[in-house]
C-alpha cells in the first residue's frame, strides 16, 4: 500500500511529468501526480476512449509530441 502522507512530504507541486500510455496504469499514475499537484501530461500513441473522470484536470494528447520531453 502506498503511504500518500509520506509521498506528500516531498515537494512535488508544479513539477512537470509526462506519462506515456493511457491504460489503467497510466491513468492511475496521472491521477496520483495530479493529487500531488504536479503539472501532468498523459500521452498515448493511439486514439482511444480513455475513462476520464470529472475531476481529472491533467492534459491529454494523442500521439507523442515534443511536450513529453519538457518534463522534470
Amino acid at each position: 500500500m502506498i503511504n500518500l502522507q509520506k509521498i506528500k512530504e516531498n515537494d512535488w507541486a508544479n513539477k512537470k511529468v509526462s506519462i506515456i500510455g493511457a491504460g489503467i496504469t497510466g491513468l492511475g499514475a496521472a491521477r496520483l501526480a495530479q493529487y500531488l499537484k504536479m503539472d501532468v501530461l498523459l500521452s498515448d500513441i493511439n486514439l482511444k476512449n480513455i475513462n476520464l473522470q470529472e475531476n481529472d484536470t491533467f492534459d491529454y494528447e494523442c500521439g507523442h509530441s515534443e511536450r513529453i520531453l519538457k518534463s522534470d
